[in-house]
């Protein structure tokens, strides 16, 4: 099976990206991950290490993940962006930069899981 490069967690110290990492590290085809605190060196990363996944929070301050996200899909397509939403803005909002996959905070686990192995046998 193949070994995803890397999976990059952007988010905030704190129980979503702490439970992300936990997550990813049970899932066999995610060999590393990488977590940002923000969005600031993002792009070096995708650049130099190109992951299969990169997981966002909505939350993350001064709205520049939504740009972010658009040039994501522009640059490195192949790269599926999984983004963690509050609300139906966010929702609508994460939808219209191109991310490939919207969860709303609170999903199951297992929901996840599923979504990222398909994901990744995909590919």
């Amino acid at each position: 099976m193949k070994k995803c490069p890397s999976a990059v967690i952007v988010a905030k110290p704190g129980p979503l990206r702490s439970s992300l990492h936990s997550l990813m590290s049970t899932i066999s085809q995610v060999e590393d991950v990488v977590e940002l605190n923000d969005t600031s060196t993002l792009f070096e990363i995708c650049s130099e290490t190109k992951p299969e996944l990169v997981f966002l929070d909505g939350n993350l301050p001064n709205d520049k993940i939504w740009k972010s996200i658009s040039q994501m899909v522009h640059y490195w397509p192949q790269i599926n962006t999984i983004v963690f939403v509050d609300d139906k803005d966010q929702q609508k909002r994460a939808e219209e930069s191109g991310a490939n996959i919207v969860l709303r905070k609170g999903f199951p686990a297992s929901k996840l899981t599923k979504t990222v192995e398909n994901l990744l046998s995909s590919q």
